[in-house]
């Protein structure tokens, strides 16, 4: 399950930032275990945005709550490469 987590973290990044943005490192910890028929809910907020080196970085903290509300993934991040606005023209 660990592994498919991770690829639903991905997702949820990759669906908020859009077409032109790319997933450039992701971690994460489980911290609970995930059984068949559980519902789960990936969440995330942005940590930083800063240009560095000529590219555009999003930093995102992220986690996953099961449908108890128990933290099941966390800690977890994400850093995105965003298109610049000239870019996205």
């Amino acid at each position: 399950m660990g592994q498919m987590l991770g690829a639903f973290l991905a997702q949820l990044v990759q669906d908020w930032a859009g077409p032109r943005s790319r997933l450039w490192k992701l971690s994460f910890q489980n911290r609970a275990a995930v059984f068949e028929g559980d519902s789960v809910i990936c969440r995330g907020a942005v940590r930083a945005a800063r240009r560095v080196e000529g590219r555009n970085l999003v930093e995102c903290d992220l986690w996953i709550d099961n449908q108890q509300g128990v933290t099941v993934v966390r800690p977890a991040s994400a850093t995105l490469l965003m298109p610049s606005r000239r870019e996205e023209a």
